[in-house]
C-alpha cells in the first residue's frame, strides 16, 4: 500500500495513515478527492494529505461519518493541489513580471499568492 502522509491543519506532519482508501479525481470539474478511513481517524479542516515526490494529494475542507459498509468510517473530502491551482487567482495590484531561472520565477509566483506553505519549488535550477 503506497504511504499517504497527513498532516494537522497548521500543516505540520502528523504521521502515515495505516488504512485508507483514497480515490482521487482529477480534470476540468472535479480536481478533488475522499479519504475514507477508520471511524475513530477524524481530520480536522485544513488539514493535508499527500503521497510524498508525487503529485498526489490535497487539502481537507470537511468530512462525513458513513455507515454503508459493515464497519463504519469517515470520509474526508477535499481538494486536490490540481484544484488549489485551479481555484487561486493572479490578482495584483500593479503588473508583475517574472523572468530569468523557470524555478526561480514559479518560487516568486507561488510565493506571491501565499501558496509557500502548501507548495514546495525545487532550489535547483530548471536548467
Amino acid at each position: 500500500m503506497v504511504e499517504v502522509t497527513y498532516t494537522y491543519a497548521d500543516g505540520i506532519d502528523c504521521g502515515v495513515l495505516e488504512a485508507y482508501q483514497l480515490d482521487l479525481a482529477y480534470g476540468s470539474d472535479e480536481n478533488d478527492f475522499e479519504l475514507t478511513l477508520p471511524a475513530e481517524m477524524v481530520l480536522e479542516a485544513g488539514s493535508m494529505i499527500y503521497i510524498d515526490g508525487t503529485e498526489w494529494g490535497g487539502i481537507v475542507r470537511g468530512g462525513r461519518e458513513s455507515m454503508l459498509d459493515a464497519v463504519p468510517t469517515y470520509v474526508a473530502t477535499g481538494e486536490t493541489w490540481h484544484g488549489k491551482l485551479a481555484s487561486t487567482y493572479l490578482c495584483f495590484a500593479e503588473e508583475m513580471q517574472v523572468s530569468g531561472e523557470a524555478n526561480e520565477a514559479v518560487r516568486t509566483v507561488i510565493s506571491s499568492v501565499g501558496l509557500e506553505e502548501v507548495f514546495d519549488v525545487s532550489l535547483e535550477d530548471s536548467g
